[in-house]
């Protein structure tokens, strides 16, 4: 059992890395402006130009008074009926009517999306002061320490926990020839790494969402994770399945054989042992009924889970 655990760490851990893959979506027809992670608007493309170039030249702006410290100063002129947002005496963006919605005219979308670039400048240039970053280091140092608590204590909390389910079992620890003692144990490490691995990236992701020059990357990983889990993988009949839906189906079918373990357990120990019959027959009708209540289980969890049986029927069928 133990020379099987680091192939299952390798697993996992390829897994995140497929996780964490970029994934190339489709173009789209809007771009949209950020500065330090946080999205602003979104622009069309425009004359010439594309949504793309428009929102990085847009950006670069931004950034260039963000990064000067001068305070934001907008103007905004009108050019063939269309209004301009001037930043700092720098042409930004011509606002039209396809950058707006029906309801919204170009004009009055220009004053909203100035505000929101003032507030996002004046914003971006606090969070670049010193004291700021020193009280963001201060927290981050914080975190780091606690985390690494966190984890040291969890390992001690699955340890025991561990004992406790093996007592109910009544299991011998050290027996690795015992398929039950084989489940809880992959199931005890699978979850003990799972859990620390997804407290180190959520910590991780909100220490790099304190500082402006990693903001945003903590918000592509977060997406990507989002979309990667909760993205369909396979649809069967008008139903489809993503991989979080799989890992909550895979937890429930091991939680199940887990409770048919104890209840034969409880059968042939409490219950069976109370009769006449021989040991071999016990373990007979023991069996029987482990397999009956895994399959009456098993029916049950993917009817709960959302997936139609009878779309397995008229799959056959169609066949």
């Amino acid at each position: 059992m133990r020379k099987k655990i680091p192939k299952l760490i390798l697993v996992i851990i390829l897994c995140f890395s497929l996780l964490l893959t970029p994934v190339f979506a489709q173009t789209s027809s809007k771009e949209a402006v950020e500065i330090d992670g946080r999205i602003l608007f979104e622009v069309v493309g425009y004359d010439l130009f594309t949504a793309e170039v428009r929102a990085d030249w847009i950006h670069s702006q931004i950034k260039a008074v963000v990064e000067s410290k001068e305070k934001p100063q907008i103007t905004i002129k009108t050019q063939n009926k269309l209004p301009i947002i001037i930043l700092n005496e720098r042409y930004l963006l011509t606002v039209t009517a396809k950058d707006t919605s029906s309801e919204i005219p170009p004009q009055e979308q220009a004053k909203i999306w100035a505000d929101q670039i003032t507030q996002a400048i004046e914003k971006a240039q606090k969070e670049r002061n010193i004291y700021s970053l020193d009280h963001r280091f201060v927290l981050t140092t914080i975190l780091l320490i606690l985390l690494v608590v966190i984890h040291w204590f969890l390992g001690r909390i699955w340890q025991r926990s561990h004992s406790f389910w093996l007592r109910i079992f009544n299991l011998d620890r050290n027996n690795s020839e015992s398929k039950i003692n084989q489940i809880l144990n992959l199931g005890f490490s699978c979850s003990l790494l799972f859990i620390r691995v997804s407290l180190w990236v959520i910590v991780l992701l909100y220490i790099a969402n304190l500082f402006p020059l990693t903001r945003s990357w903590s918000y592509q990983i977060r997406d990507r994770l989002r979309d990667s889990f909760t993205m369909s993988l396979i649809s069967i009949g008008n139903n489809s399945y993503s991989l979080l839906d799989f890992l909550i189906l895979v937890a429930l079918e091991i939680a199940l054989l887990i409770l048919a373990n104890a209840i034969v357990n409880f059968l042939l120990s409490r219950v069976l042992i109370l009769t006449q019959i021989n040991r071999g027959v016990r373990e007979a009708i023991a069996i029987v009924v482990k397999y009956i209540f895994i399959f009456i289980g098993t029916v049950v969890l993917l009817q709960v889970w959302g997936f139609d049986l009878t779309s397995l029927i008229c799959l056959e069928y169609n066949l």
